[in-house]
């Protein structure tokens, strides 16, 4: 009884450090990082827009004197 029992609790930590690798696996992989990914791209997007605006702003005051 007692052994059957050891080795299930043996069992059972392996599985748990499988799944903390394969996790550990997938965050470095670039799965964990999408968050940052989004804000990032988003943040550039904005940064991009913004300056083509400010671009397209002063050019139509330079046209116009």
């Amino acid at each position: 009884m007692g052994k059957q029992v050891k080795e299930e609790r043996k069992r059972e930590v392996f599985v748990g450090e499988r799944e903390i690798y394969q996790k550990n696996l997938a965050y470095k992989q670039g799965e964990g990082l999408w968050p940052l990914k989004l804000v990032s791209t988003l943040y550039a997007v904005f940064t991009i827009s913004s300056l083509a605006l400010l671009y397209g702003d002063h050019q139509q005051e330079v046209n116009n004197t």
